[in-house]
């Protein structure tokens, strides 16, 4: 799905529920620290913002 390449990607679209990354900026509140490995808690929503509402 990342590359496209998939039957099911098809835009706009918000990839799956378990995907990690490196810290790559920050903001001043921020605790992490640039290059900092991190996941994402995917039961976990702002419920406010377009995605989380559309559902």
């Amino acid at each position: 799905m990342y590359s496209g390449k998939h039957s099911r990607a098809r835009g706009p679209l918000v990839l799956g529920h378990e995907f990690s990354g490196y810290v790559e900026e920050l903001d001043r509140k921020s605790t992490f620290s640039i290059g900092d490995r991190v996941v994402i808690e995917p039961t976990l929503n702002c419920g406010c913002c377009e995605d989380c509402t559309s559902w």
